[in-house]
């Protein structure tokens, strides 16, 4: 069972705190096939431990175990210290919280993405012309037809969202780019072990130029996930495509080679650019010797729409570049099959499937 509430100015402690119980026993619980599926969990997992989960405005994400673990609240205060204390569990009604945690349709998303996109965040100097454009967490749920806590679970999924001056927004891709970028930088001038980063080193150096919230961001953005106590280590697989995107996105489009050689001149020591970093984020054309920056973030929402401007942009793609393209947009009951046979003609190369505009 997963429960989720959503709570503002809890005990006099003005902050917003989303709790999650995770793992709770179910009104079943004394029915023999919950007790089959908790010996799995204690079987697969010894050491499992119901636990709570709750994220602070300064976006904290702690556990604190719940002993036996029934239905019940806990409810949060300030000691001396300013640091959060259990003060006391209250019990409440399992009906109105019980939701079954699954992910959101990526529509969901999507829709949230434009509107958040439409004051993106790019930096303090950007700020004023969207003063009368953010909107609260119960705007954004009344938007989108949904609970406030329904929406949390949609904005903690997304890589590229935080919250910021108690508003959530989306970052603008270019500007946490640049973070990611200025972090590699100080990795190679330090001589700073990439596998083993200082983080409190770095945010001290950054902080006069980015928001804590956008440093940390910009780790989980181009490091290995990690455990609490392990360091933040740069990732071969994702720091690259922030340097696509930091070159690119003026030049809008440069010689292969030379694109390639740039980037490899700037990326830490022994990491290794290919295609693969670019997917999403532009496209090659090795018949002109040309690198085009396209980023998926920069195409509408509408369907039609967007498969006018990719086959604009290139006449025939390779499916599973397509896919990176159209996937996010897809509906609830929607498949990448059906859409392709609606927009596209496939063709077929070498075992490699391949799409190209489907004429009216």
């Amino acid at each position: 069972m997963f429960l989720c509430y959503y709570f503002n100015h809890l005990c006099n402690f003005e902050t917003t705190i989303l709790i999650r119980i995770i793992n709770c026993p179910s009104p079943d619980a004394s029915t023999s096939k919950y007790r089959q599926r908790s010996q799995r969990t204690e079987d697969k997992h010894p050491s499992y431990v119901p636990t709570i989960r709750y994220f602070s405005k300064d976006f904290r994400d702690i556990k604190q175990p719940l002993g036996d673990c029934d239905k019940r609240l806990l409810q949060f205060q300030k000691d001396p210290l300013g640091k959060l204390q259990a003060a006391s569990y209250h019990r409440f009604e399992h009906s109105a919280w019980d939701m079954s945690g699954s992910k959101p349709s990526n529509h969901l998303e999507q829709k949230l993405r434009d509107i958040l996109g439409a004051y993106a965040y790019q930096g303090p100097e950007h700020e004023e012309k969207f003063q009368n454009s953010l909107l609260s967490l119960e705007e954004l749920s009344q938007n989108m037809l949904c609970t406030s806590y329904e929406l949390l679970d949609i904005l903690l999924e997304m890589p590229d969202v935080t919250s910021l001056d108690g508003y959530w927004r989306v970052v603008d891709e270019l500007y946490l780019a640049n973070c990611v970028v200025q972090i590699c930088n100080l990795v190679k001038e330090q001589k700073w072990d990439p596998d083993s980063l200082p983080d409190d080193d770095i945010r001290e150096i950054l902080s006069s130029s980015y928001p804590d919230a956008i440093i940390d961001l910009a780790f989980k953005a181009c490091c290995h996930a990690k455990q609490k106590k392990d360091p933040y280590s740069l990732s071969e697989k994702k720091v690259p495509r922030f340097y696509a995107i930091h070159i690119l996105h003026k030049a809008k489009r440069m010689a292969l080679n030379e694109f390639y050689s740039k980037m490899k001149n700037l990326l830490p020591l022994g990491f290794e650019p290919t295609s693969e970093h670019l997917k999403g984020v532009a496209i090659e054309d090795f018949a002109k010797n040309v690198i085009i920056y396209f980023p998926k973030s920069s195409l509408s929402s509408n369907m039609a729409d967007r498969f006018k401007q990719i086959f604009s942009t290139n006449e025939k793609w390779e499916k599973s570049h397509l896919d990176l393209y159209i996937k996010d947009i897809l509906g609830k009951d929607q498949s990448l099959d059906k859409i392709y046979s609606q927009y596209c003609n496939m063709d077929t190369q070498n075992d490699e499937i391949f799409y190209t505009q489907k004429l009216a």
